[in-house]
């Protein structure tokens, strides 16, 4: 990856060299020092190759020794792409107006959308989406005139049947999340008691109580199975007034049993590994094909043009099928086969260890990704381990994310007045 880049910030040629003494060529060619990219055989006694613009010059003198033609088939690189702009400067000026506007556009808000983080039962997404109008976020709005903390204050004021709302800007678009206020239920309180529990090792990023009682705050760290939000609701106890005592003063309220609720959002680790060949295999098309036309009906099929095997050692088939129409409930049992192969030429490319090592950590992003679960925000990826061996690259990759890591988890055997907490 990153020799295409210097090779575009450089320039490059692409060139198609032919004739009898392409070998004398290219032995004459790195012996002087120059080096070739991409290199691939075109046909019998033509090879075409990429190579940097500097040593354009040193070619053709060492095509002229060797007897051979050097034809340039195309130009790249900004080298080229500058020229060419030169002689153009409206579509330089254009560009530059279209970069211009993009940015302007960018920094804009162009839609809002309202994304509950629970089931809403009593306010509807739309009334939510007028009063963050009133409040100035619409559509039209510049990012930096938003005060996004005093957008969720006048939301949260304007709707009192919210527990929690938050205003972010992704792009062009603004989301707010909010969180409806649910109240426990008289059977929630005596029937079904619960906490919320750590679903994964985390470190705690944010956290929001809707019943029950916070056993952890933003920064903790916590570890699988640790309880987050407590089922059982310990009563404050008041202070001691002078003058009582005996059994009055020992006498305490029972703990209160609830069905925690609420989200807890943790900052979570996970690994995964790459593994990547040195030596890596690229098929392409060679621009010829082959066409074999079969009939067949049962048990038996005959070629009626072509051959059914492909002519080519390496191939690609692209197979259709043509049924005859039938008549009511019987249909004919022939089909006509359209068999068409493409020759491929395998070409061989040796990777340094940097490109095999991005090739790797690539695949091992690829399936991290696979294994998030839904709504998870990815915060960063870091490499952490690279070895060789073998002609394999392997790597080792720590992705970084903010997920909700709560998971409720039932209090059975407990009667209203004995703690269970653990």
């Amino acid at each position: 990856m990153w020799q295409d880049w210097m090779a575009f910030l450089e320039g490059y040629l692409i060139i198609r060299v032919e004739g009898e003494g392409v070998e004398n060529f290219f032995n004459l060619a790195l012996e002087r020092g120059m080096a070739f990219d991409d290199l691939h055989q075109y046909g019998e006694g033509s090879v075409i190759a990429r190579i940097p613009l500097r040593h354009l010059r040193s070619l053709r003198r060492a095509a002229r020794e060797s007897g051979c033609s050097l034809r340039i088939l195309d130009k790249r690189g900004i080298y080229f792409w500058w020229r060419r702009l030169r002689r153009r400067p409206m579509l330089l000026l254009g560009a530059l107006v279209f970069v211009a506007g993009l940015y302007l556009l960018s920094s804009f808000v162009w839609t809002v959308d309202v994304e509950p983080l629970n089931e809403l039962k009593k306010v509807e997404p739309p009334r939510i989406a007028d009063v963050a109008r009133e409040a100035g976020l619409r559509p039209g709005t510049l990012k930096g005139n938003l005060d996004l903390r005093s957008l969720e204050h006048y939301i949260l004021l304007k709707i009192p049947e919210l527990a929690w709302a938050g205003v972010s800007l992704r792009g062009t678009r603004a989301v707010v999340e909010v969180v409806e206020k649910t109240l426990p239920d008289r059977e929630g309180d005596s029937g079904s008691p619960a906490h919320i529990i750590a679903a994964k090792d985390a470190i705690i990023s944010e956290i929001l109580v809707l019943s029950g009682q916070g056993r952890v705050g933003v920064g903790d760290t916590v570890r699988r199975g640790d309880i987050l939000i407590s089922g059982i609701v310990l009563p404050s106890i008041p202070p001691e007034q002078p003058g009582t005592g005996g059994e009055e003063a020992r006498r305490q309220p029972a703990p209160r049993l609830v069905r925690a609720r609420g989200i807890v959002r943790g900052r979570v680790w996970y690994e995964g590994r790459g593994e990547v060949s040195k030596v890596q295999t690229k098929e392409h098309l060679t621009g010829r094909r082959s066409t074999a036309v079969i009939l067949r009906y049962p048990n038996r099929q005959v070629v009626l043009k072509g051959s059914a095997v492909s002519p080519y050692s390496h191939y690609r088939r692209e197979e259709r099928i043509i049924r005859l129409p039938g008549w009511r409930n019987f249909a004919l049992p022939v089909e006509l086969i359209i068999m068409t192969y493409y020759e491929t030429a395998v070409e061989h490319l040796r990777l340094t260890v940097e490109e095999a090592e991005e090739k790797a950590r690539e695949q091992a992003l690829a399936v991290l990704r696979q294994q998030l679960p839904p709504r998870v925000r990815v915060l960063g990826t870091k490499t952490v381990e690279v070895t060789e061996e073998g002609g394999r690259v392997r790597v080792k990759v720590i992705l970084e994310a903010e997920e909700d890591i709560g998971k409720e988890a039932r209090l059975t055997g407990l009667k209203p007045g004995q703690d269970g907490a653990p």
